[in-house]
């Protein structure tokens, strides 16, 4: 079938992303938003991975004007306060995986991107491990594995001066902390409808289907019926259009936290000290809570689990959190749901889009990664076949989102089921999960080496690689067993002055950049 005719439906931030890199990818395409009145949500923060920049850059989008309009800041990695014995914090950064090429490179050439063959089967990470087992790396340096980062978040620093030259490197680079809505306002002003995307607002009544399940129209509240080719559910936890022919798999076996509360903290004139390049998540006694810093404000919420502790408990907390920190949280919304994943993302000519495909707990920016990476799917599928949707497409996309999601959960229940501590009921039922979580932290670590290029190939970028692995291993202290990869003994000596040279780098650029909040006021000048 040749695809000349798309029809988005919903209006949100999933709508509008899909829309905007649908059409601005192929222009050849007629692309159709059909959304109910447009509500603006109230944002309590969200944040994205780096992927989400070069999906952004694909669409035409320029960074400056975006970020001013939407109210948006940087973010190059999280901060995880208390997760591992209450009193601890730690970091994780963005980073990519690097083969053994890297260390074997000359000097000049440490910190440059090496292209990954498949007969590359060691990693510079297995080194780090390999070197952590050993102890010739101590605790003090553990930070180094991820020290692209770590030193411009320490103290506050932007990747880029004034100018915009950029110190940091591209891969994978930073990403953002965001007002969804906003964005998604922006890509509709600047990217959908200057290209040509049609908006109807109208509420869709019935969902028309032939034998084989496909869609073959949307009815309106007016009678007119609409038709395409292709059709993007982005309905949200509604799945108007896919949901009759689903079946939902819930994760709430290893992601048990189904509520939320969301809010806002003002400054109060204390922009300098809190609006950080980075995303706090602190443990609290009954699960997390999230701080993203925004240009006007904070995001702030806490996913709680509700069999340790109520809703109006919560609110007591986080509000005592941030009362202590010597400003006050505005609670706005209340949230209930449930992690997991439809047993497909697309049925026929349906592709289920951001809430409408899967839900996992906000810790990992999760939502706005898997919304852009169905849309690249669906936009490097019709590009392979000349613009065609063959048969058999709705598998292939339901097999990747699935693996994908499957590799997040495991991701995020890490962050959980690997902690030391004890003290209150949540956090003891966590770490009885503690032996099984270091096994699978190991496997995809050390065991699991082909699906870096599977997923390398697939997506033409990873979340959550090797690099990821290694870093959740080293902060979380489950390295001593770890299995690596048979690493060159002679290049031992050359991998620890390979990190160390990355870190002495790292801490040269803070003399040349500005504080995180001074860029974030000279872009919005």
């Amino acid at each position: 079938m040749k695809v000349k005719r798309i029809i988005v439906v919903g209006g949100g931030t999933a709508g509008w992303l899909s829309a905007g890199f649908i059409a601005s990818q192929l222009p050849e395409v007629e692309v159709t938003v059909i959304h109910s009145k447009e509500v603006p949500i109230i944002g309590v923060g969200e944040t994205t991975v780096p992927q989400f920049r070069n999906h952004l850059e694909r669409m035409g989008l320029q960074e400056d004007t975006w970020m001013r309009e939407s109210g948006s800041t940087f973010k190059y990695g999280v901060t995880f306060d208390g997760w591992r014995t209450g009193t601890d914090t730690r970091w994780h950064g963005f980073g990519d995986f690097v083969t053994e090429k890297g260390i074997s490179h000359s000097m000049d050439e440490f910190g440059k991107r090496i292209s990954c063959a498949k007969e590359d089967t060691v990693l510079v990470a297995d080194y780090w491990i390999e070197m952590l087992k050993r102890g010739i790396v101590t605790e003090a340096d553990y930070y180094q594995y991820a020290s692209d980062t770590y030193h411009l978040v320490k103290n506050g620093r932007a990747h880029r001066n004034l100018e915009g030259h950029i110190y940091m490197s591209r891969v994978p680079g930073y990403a953002y902390n965001i007002n969804a809505f906003k964005v998604g306002q922006t890509i509709k002003n600047h990217v959908a409808i200057p290209a040509g995307v049609k908006t109807l607002e109208r509420h869709i009544v019935q969902v028309l289907r032939n034998e084989r399940e496909e869609v073959t129209g949307l009815v309106d509240d007016s009678g007119e019926t609409h038709t395409a080719d292709l059709y993007i559910d982005c309905t949200g936890f509604k799945r108007l259009l896919i949901g009759p022919v689903a079946k939902w798999i819930s994760y709430e076996d290893r992601l048990p936290c189904k509520n939320a509360i969301g809010g806002r903290v003002n400054y109060k004139g204390r922009e300098a000290e809190f609006c950080v390049p980075n995303l706090h998540a602190t443990a609290f006694d009954h699960g997390w809570s999230w701080r993203v810093p925004l240009r006007d404000d904070i995001g702030s919420g806490y996913v709680y689990d509700t069999r340790y502790t109520t809703t109006e408990q919560a609110i007591e907390e986080l509000s005592t959190y941030w009362q202590n920190q010597g400003l006050e949280w505005d609670h706005k919304v209340t949230l209930t749901f449930d992690n997991g994943i439809l047993d497909r993302s697309a049925h026929r000519n349906v592709i289920a889009c951001g809430l409408s495909s899967n839900f996992l707990e906000p810790l990992e920016a999760t939502s706005i990664s898997f919304t852009t990476l169905i849309n690249e799917l669906v936009v490097a599928v019709l590009k392979k076949h000349d613009g065609h949707w063959n048969d058999g497409e709705d598998r292939v996309l339901s097999r990747l989102m699935s693996r994908e999601v499957k590799i997040t959960g495991d991701f995020l229940w890490a962050h959980y089921a690997l902690t030391e501590r004890n003290d209150t009921p949540f956090w003891h039922e966590q770490a009885g999960k503690r032996e099984e979580a270091i096994d699978m932290v190991h496997g995809w670590f050390g065991r699991h080496f082909s699906d870096i290029y599977r997923r390398e190939k697939d997506f033409d970028h990873t979340r959550y690689n090797k690099y990821d692995w290694a870093q959740t291993i080293t902060t979380m202290r489950v390295f001593a067993d770890c299995p690596t990869r048979e690493i060159n003994e002679a290049l031992l000596p050359r991998a620890r002055m390979y990190y160390k040279h990355r870190d002495a780098m790292a801490q040269g650029v803070l003399d040349l950049v500005p504080t995180h909040w001074e860029l974030i006021q000279h872009i919005n000048r």
